[in-house]
């Protein structure tokens, strides 16, 4: 449960619809739904009868409300307490690293939307694979890092690695592949995957590794052939190309996807998801300025990812 979920809850509470909630939060309706059954499996209960013309909070719905506001406005009262921590003048950076599908794909929306909470935060960011990333948070050269994998264990004494978010990754392809065609609007079976070419990073990616596994347990036969590019952006183009189809991260084809340069391809009973990681040192002093920004992204959880309307930021 996160903040997101909270408010997310409280728009369906009091507009009494997904499509109201979504809209208001420039949320897809799925989000938000997923969002609000996340809410009802984490107390245990249904929070609302669905019907025809809507969401009716039911009984449990209507005695959570009060009580789910409440912690919103007190968010809004600690956000303005935790101003007080930040001098008035100038801001030491926060060194702030990211593994590289993060740092390329959903950093830049993560920073937008922290200055949006907080004006006077500054930023020196930091990209890199794992390794250097945990070598760099050892050393002190890092205050904080976004990880998209698990800190090593043998690491895990001086690092400590919390699960702020998940990500899921998602089979795409080129419009015209046919692939597409085949699904037609529609989930694949994941048969239909065993004569394809799958795009791939190359070997010792958690992300490949997690694609295999996957596809070992759901096709149970001969892996798809494949080719290996050892950048995320390499197999975004490949499969723009035309040579084949590739399980990707969604922050790093949403983009596409809108602008019907790729399109996404369900496959029945296959969800790929994997937890984002918040990671610091164990032993470093942390100071007020990192600790707001901390507290910040632990309360967003996914929703840091989201991009900002950018004619609000500049006044359009």
């Amino acid at each position: 449960m996160n903040l997101l979920s909270i408010e997310l809850f409280c728009l369906v509470f009091e507009h009494g619809s997904v499509s109201e909630a979504a809209r208001r939060a420039h949320l897809t309706q799925p989000a938000v739904t997923r969002h609000i059954r996340s809410l009802e499996a984490y107390y245990g209960v249904p929070l609302f009868e669905r019907t025809e013309s809507g969401l009716i909070p039911n009984a449990y719905g209507k005695r959570l409300y009060p009580y789910l506001k409440a912690i919103i406005a007190d968010h809004e009262r600690a956000r303005e307490a935790l101003k007080t921590l930040l001098s008035d003048g100038e801001t030491m950076p926060i060194l702030l690293g990211a593994t590289r599908t993060i740092g390329e794909y959903a950093l830049p929306h993560v920073i937008a939307n922290a200055l949006a909470y907080e004006a006077r935060f500054v930023f020196d960011v930091y990209i890199d694979n794992t390794r250097s990333i945990v070598d760099r948070l050892k050393e002190h050269r890092l205050d904080v890092a976004l990880l998209e994998g698990q800190v090593p264990p043998e690491e895990e004494a001086d690092v400590e690695a919390i699960g702020f978010a998940e990500d899921e990754l998602i089979l795409v392809a080129h419009p015209a592949h046919p692939l597409v065609r085949a699904a037609a609007g529609g989930a694949l079976p994941p048969a239909a995957l065993a004569d394809a070419v799958l795009i791939v990073r190359e070997i010792g990616s958690g992300t490949r590794e997690l694609v295999e596994q996957a596809l070992m347990e759901r096709l149970g036969g001969p892996r798809p052939k494949m080719i290996a590019f050892n950048a995320t952006q390499a197999v975004k183009t490949a499969v723009e190309a035309g040579l084949g189809v590739a399980f990707l991260s969604e922050m790093s084809v949403a983009t596409d996807i809108r602008a019907g340069r790729l399109v996404h391809l369900p496959v029945e009973g296959l969800v790929l998801t994997r937890p984002l990681y918040l990671a610091m040192a164990r032993k470093r002093y942390r100071p007020p300025h990192v600790e707001a920004f901390v507290a910040w992204l632990m309360s967003r959880g996914a929703g840091a990812f989201l991009p900002r309307d950018i004619t609000v930021r500049y006044g359009a």
